[in-house]
């Protein structure tokens, strides 16, 4: 099972991972989820030679609900040494919904950004979307050019969102053709 893409603050989250060249014991997997705003640290246990995460609600009292890079890394466990880098993969937060009060916004991240990126772009942004930034550039600084670029990737993000959820939820999604010209046919 691979890492989540979204935790539930005040959910259990499990999952397991292995890698034939850092079995555990041998090897300590520890993830890392950053956001500009803090660092939290999950030590996986050891299963056999698999690596079991199981983060149980009481020890997620400092979560923040937001968006991460979750970076998972191994290290030797006899020596602590030679930390190598075996997974990066976004994840999101979500608000522990028995804390949640009338006007929380529950879009995740791609949805607000594309959305402040879409405003941006229509002259009718707000102080809060204007403050966004994209890879390390504020929208407030971005051209008209990058503005569409961004909008443009957050749109397909955004479509492979709905299709994970789609295929989450056990639901088809549309299949495409792709049509091709070949030349001297």
């Amino acid at each position: 099972m691979s890492e989540p893409r979204e935790i539930t603050i005040g959910s259990r989250a499990t999952w397991s991972r292995s890698w034939s060249d850092y079995p555990a014991p041998a090897w300590v997997l520890t993830y890392y989820l950053l956001n500009p705003d803090r660092q939290l640290v999950i030590v996986a246990a050891a299963d056999g030679e698999a690596h079991e995460v199981d983060v149980l609600p009481a020890a997620q009292g400092a979560w923040v609900a937001g968006d991460y890079l979750m970076t998972g890394a191994v290290a030797n466990a006899a020596t602590g040494d030679r930390r190598t880098v075996v997974d990066r993969v976004p994840l999101t937060l979500l608000p522990d919904p028995a804390t949640l009060t009338s006007g929380h916004d529950q879009r995740g991240h791609v949805q607000r950004v594309l959305d402040a990126l879409t405003a941006v772009i229509e002259g009718k942004a707000t102080h809060d979307q204007l403050s966004y930034s994209v890879e390390g550039v504020s929208i407030a600084r971005m051209s008209p050019t990058e503005l569409l670029a961004f909008r443009d990737r957050y749109v397909l993000l955004r479509q492979n969102e709905l299709a994970r959820e789609r295929r989450a939820a056990g639901k088809r999604g549309k299949r495409s053709t792709i049509l091709a010209r070949f030349p001297g046919r």
